[in-house]
């Protein structure tokens, strides 16, 4: 009885109780590869040949191998299967080297590998690094934008609570649009020294304190057209008596009083803003 190695092509004579051990699970001596004796029988009529089919190597006895000659010599001079009568005569007593793949004795290199690790650990941990990572970028991009982010109303209260427990501290709400003028004049200056002289009163209506804001005036012509603009600051408008980092309280009013260089005669409106 025989069977072939299905990867080398390797072919082994085989006894009925090396068949029936380990279900029939063997190693090639060959190529080191574990096959099922059973499932790879082969039962050639006489000696397997080279016209045969045999591809690979007839094991006969324990370390001898014939290996198949040249293409070119195979037709004048078939190889013999075995080495010379006594190692046919000795095939019987001594089986070929076909083992049980649980024989450590023979086989210590034997151990199978076993399943391949599972990846939810692995997976768990790359979703925990980007997890945390998010959670880094968002909690740095939320430090750096707090002041800009503490300005929207609808964010406020909640910076404010995170600042509160943070130990952090939050720039002053300012809400320009709740500023409104009480009164306002722009005019030639009387003593005609080419200069206009503004006038303004303007209240904090918010129910919160805040910085004192810009101030944009813009000069149209007769048509409407803008023919100038300017900015004013805190710095520029304020008088010394009181600090441009103070807030305006609610309902605090401001008054100011200063003087422009006249653009020409053809201005004729104004409209102030606030920044």
């Amino acid at each position: 009885m025989h069977t072939r190695c299905p990867h080398c092509k390797t072919l082994y004579q085989i006894t009925e109780s090396q068949l029936q051990a380990a279900s029939g699970r063997v190693r090639c001596c060959c190529c080191d590869n574990i096959f099922n004796a059973k499932k790879n029988l082969f039962t050639p009529a006489e000696p397997a040949t080279p016209d045969d089919g045999v591809d690979g190597p007839i094991i006969t006895a324990p370390g001898l191998l014939t290996e198949l000659p040249p293409e070119s010599s195979r037709a004048h001079n078939p190889p013999s299967l075995f080495l010379d009568q006594q190692a046919a005569d000795e095939k019987s007593a001594n089986p070929p080297p076909l083992a049980n793949p649980d024989d450590t004795e023979h086989w210590p290199d034997l151990a199978l590998p076993g399943p391949a690790p599972k990846k939810e650990t692995h997976t768990l941990a790359w979703i925990l690094s980007i997890l945390i990572l998010t959670l880094s970028a968002t909690t740095q991009a939320i430090w750096f934008s707090k002041d800009r982010l503490a300005q929207l109303s609808n964010l406020r209260p909640l910076m404010t609570q995170l600042c509160s427990m943070l130990g952090c501290s939050l720039a002053p709400w300012k809400d320009p649009s709740r500023f409104h003028i009480l009164s306002r004049s722009v005019e030639p200056d009387p003593e005609g020294l080419g200069a206009l002289h503004i006038q303004l009163v303007f209240m904090n209506r918010a129910d919160f304190s805040q910085p004192y804001p810009q101030l944009q005036l813009e000069l149209f012509d007769k048509d409407q057209h803008l023919a100038a603009r300017t900015r004013f600051g805190p710095e520029q408008y304020l008088t010394s008596q009181v600090s441009i980092h103070s807030l305006v309280k609610p309902g605090q009013s401001t008054a100011l009083d200063m003087y422009l260089t006249d653009p020409g005669k053809d201005v004729v409106g104004f409209r102030f803003d606030f920044l």
